[in-house]
């Protein structure tokens, strides 16, 4: 019944599947350009399901050369290198701490002043939008009252100027029935009318009264 499939919805197709049509293993390899193996190793991987790989930290630690190079010069080189490196970054942070701690409050103080300057013209901007709109809106109201009133006037201008037709069509109806009961009684008097017009069948009358 209706009621059953508003329930239970649509039945699906013939071998419907909730699974995505296709995977990243399923898409073609594109063609990377030249010089591009991290991006083609990283797309293998994808395609291949695996993990991503840890991040390396091995830069980050600071440890003594292993149990066998303790006599290597190279190798505490390297280690004191390392640890130049971490100095360099821990001096670095020491002095934007200090540079945020000495000039952090009034850079936020002239954000915050830039982004009050910009709610201020966003504000008045709006305030000039919504008066451009209310004048908008008056005009169209105006110019819509004068064209109601305009054609106020000419509908009744119509309705006069179809009064006057009609009353012409009487008065020439009138007419027309005045010349036919006319045409009738001189017909019925001996008269002969012709259709040359007023001006003849006058002469016509005239003359048959001389005789």
């Amino acid at each position: 019944t209706l009621s059953c499939r508003l329930r239970c919805g649509p039945r699906p197709a013939p071998g419907f599947s909730l699974r995505p049509a296709c995977t990243p293993a399923d898409v073609p390899l594109p063609g990377f350009p030249q010089g591009t193996h991290l991006l083609e190793a990283e797309w293998m991987r994808v395609c291949s399901g695996e993990p991503m790989p840890p991040l390396d930290t091995s830069n980050a630690e600071l440890e003594a050369p292993a149990h066998g190079q303790q006599n290597d010069p190279e190798a505490w080189e390297h280690c004191a290198g390392t640890a130049s490196a971490h100095l360099e970054y821990e001096l670095n942070r020491q002095e934007n701490l200090e540079l945020m701690t000495e000039h952090g409050a009034n850079a936020w103080r002239v954000h915050l002043a830039r982004l009050e300057a910009c709610l201020q013209q966003m504000k008045k901007d709006a305030e000039g939008l919504e008066a451009a709109q209310q004048r908008l809106h008056k005009d169209r109201k105006y110019e819509q009252l004068e064209a109601g009133r305009a054609l106020a006037a000419l509908h009744e201008e119509w309705v006069q100027l179809v009064g006057k037709n009609r009353a012409i069509e009487d008065a020439i109806a009138t007419v027309h029935a005045d010349h036919e009961n006319l045409r009738v009684q001189a017909e019925a008097m001996g008269i002969a009318v012709n259709g040359s017009g007023a001006h003849d069948g006058q002469q016509q009358l005239s003359t048959n009264g001389s005789g």
